[in-house]
């Protein structure tokens, strides 16, 4: 407990200290390389073995050339083609068992490359305020899934190839330069061309896969939102083609892939064909050569072989350099989260004697939009306190600023007299049950969803929390009860009762502090009562705080606060604020007059529509 509270160095969020682990200034900068060097051993062995590929490449050109000697000389030696014949055979099978060899070591190295990496991405993300994750879907399921799959198969394939691609050009050069340097020039003479057509390909190439990765993840975030919002769509008879946004990303993504195909289809069929036919060089050279007795037949048939072959690998670096340059974007928008400034933690974390929750001068921006001003209020424990205000009065950022959802820009929020900052999130999540106005249940069975709450919980637990809000009946739909998968749809789930299942599972999380976020807004009246009755029990010893659009819900509530305008405009019980609230007398007499509003057929005007 908290017998002996540490002292902040300073009451900004800026005394606290990020985990070591993950610090957001050092990761960026060495993670890649600290998880490069922890595979340092497989990636050495793919390496070694990737150029020892390289050099079995070349071993049947020059085995070629000795049986090609031995052919044309005066007396062929049949045991020695047979030697050399065995021995190609022994180069290409051995080529092939060391060329599998090291893209085992490649693959196991980029393997644990991207899952550690996927495992600090994570990480990161659960130190970030919830806010920062909002309207992001896109960017961060590439930065998870996409870009640690991108250096996956830059580590895995494009490593080992681009080696022994390399290899096989520089080791070919030189083992043809100890042949004839005239026919060596040659067969390289085509590398000024191709050369040139990289710089081409390459001279935009980094501005276009910006542009790419922009576009794609707006796609995506389209995508996404077109799939949560199909029953509106259909309900109002729309397709995703008249949605501009989506459209448009989608289109935009379209022409940006045809208009960087067409900028670069020239440039890179040169670059191919520079390297491919180098043939078309050299054997007109060679002939010419033979004819005028410069070069013998063996040669001339070497370097028709190896000569015309040996910048046709080169193209595994144009796929190494474009791989490379696509992960190097995916790596900044990586490190651009890493960078992102985490929640501040106390190095010393306390867990608080007593539940009264004490907001101070407490101040909050969305930007440049204000949403709390200097609000300043104290509920306290074991009581229930209500906040009531007009739409975006700052209701739900004060619930989403207590559990940590976002961070403050000013002031402080205390539990039991301690800064919240102070106590670890751990300990800060169990203290807090909270009932969104929009719960989310994972895919499984209720009794799963049910236990995120308190795994632990057994099933007398979950049954009384199920009855306590009327729901015990309607697993009886199906015969494996609250085994049943949330899915099912025998036991498919109206918004009352979700809302009521997510009352359940705060009520088997059994935390001394209550939040609910308009908890009765999707509840039919036939169950209100008794979901009020059950809140009212879940209610006793505990600190609530409940916000609330139907103020018939919080008369009761021991304190009343009102926001308006992001700014505390006064607090009191229900007789009180009629007295002294000009906000929520106005709420109360809206309210009352709605609730004698009645539709009657008479009061409809005609109207005209389109089929």
């Amino acid at each position: 407990m908290n017998a002996k509270t540490p002292q902040l160095a300073s009451s900004q969020p800026e005394s606290f200290t990020r985990n070591a682990d993950l610090d957001a200034d050092a990761v960026p900068r060495s993670a890649l390389r600290a998880l490069l060097v922890a595979q340092a051993p497989l990636l050495a062995t793919a390496g070694v073995l990737s150029l020892l590929c390289g050099v079995l490449e070349l071993l049947p050109y020059w085995l070629i050339y000795r049986m090609v000697i031995i052919l044309i000389g005066p007396q062929p030696d049949l045991g020695s083609l047979m030697i050399f014949a065995t021995a190609m055979l022994a180069a290409t099978g051995a080529r092939f068992l060391i060329g599998g060899t090291s893209l085992l070591a490649s693959h196991a190295a980029a393997f644990r490359v991207s899952r550690r990496l996927r495992h600090v991405l994570v990480a990161k993300i659960a130190e970030l305020p919830i806010g920062a994750l909002e309207g992001r879907a896109g960017d961060y399921k590439k930065a998870i899934v996409d870009d640690p799959g991108g250096l996956e198969g830059l580590i895995s394939h494009t490593y080992p190839d681009a080696i022994t691609g390399l290899s096989t050009t520089v080791l070919g050069a030189i083992f043809l330069l100890t042949i004839d340097w005239r026919m060596t020039l040659v067969s390289l003479a085509l590398i000024p061309v191709s050369v040139y057509a990289q710089f081409r390909i390459f001279g935009s190439y980094a501005e276009n896969v910006t542009r790419w990765h922009a576009a794609e993840a707006a796609a995506n975030s389209g995508l996404m939102a077109y799939v949560s919002g199909l029953a509106t769509l259909k309900a109002f008879n729309r397709t995703a083609t008249t949605l501009d946004q989506l459209r448009g990303s989608i289109h935009a993504l379209a022409e940006l892939a045809a208009t960087m195909t067409r900028r670069s289809a020239g440039a890179y069929a040169v670059f191919t064909i520079s390297l491919s036919t180098n043939l078309l060089v050299v054997l007109p050279v060679g002939v010419a050569f033979l004819l005028n007795g410069m070069l013998d037949a063996p040669t001339l048939v070497l370097f028709s072989l190896l000569g015309a072959a040996l910048t046709a690998p080169l193209l595994k670096l144009l796929i190494a350099m474009s791989s490379f340059e696509r992960q190097r974007q995916g790596w900044t928008r990586i490190a651009t989260l890493l960078e992102q400034r985490p929640l501040p933690r106390s190095n010393e974390p306390v867990l608080p004697a007593r539940f009264d929750i004490a907001f101070k001068a407490v101040s909050f921006d969305y930007g440049e939009k204000l949403a709390l001003r200097d609000v300043t209020f104290h509920c306290p424990a074991g009581r229930v306190t209500a906040l009531v205000g007009p739409s975006g009065a700052g209701k739900s950022t004060l619930l989403a600023l207590l559990a940590r959802f976002q961070e403050t820009g000013s002031g402080c929020i205390q539990i039991g007299g301690v800064d919240i900052r102070r106590i670890s999130d751990t300990n800060l999540q169990s203290l807090l049950a909270t009932v969104f106005q929009r719960p989310y249940f994972f895919t499984g069975s209720i009794d799963e969803n049910l236990r995120v709450a308190s795994p632990a919980a057994g099933v007398d637990a979950i049954e009384r929390a199920l009855s306590a809000v009327n729901l015990s009946d309607v697993f009886k739909r199906s015969s494996l009860g609250t085994a049943t998968s949330i899915a099912d749809s025998s036991a498919r789930l109206s918004g009352g009762e979700r809302q009521r299942l997510a009352i359940a599972r705060a009520a088997i999380k059994n935390a001394p502090i209550l939040l609910l976020d308009e908890a009765t807004a999707f509840v039919d009246p036939e169950n209100e009562l008794s979901i009020q009755h059950a809140l009212s029990q879940l209610a006793v010893g505990r600190t609530v705080l409940v916000v609330a659009h139907r103020l018939s819900t919080i008369v009761e509530a021991d304190q009343i606060v009102v926001l308006n305008a992001g700014r505390v405009e006064a607090c009191g019980t229900h007789e009180e604020l009629l007295t002294s609230s000009a906000t929520y007398r106005r709420l109360w007499a809206a309210q009352s007059r709605a609730s004698t509003w009645r539709l009657r057929s008479s009061e409809r005007e005609d109207f005209e529509y389109d089929r």
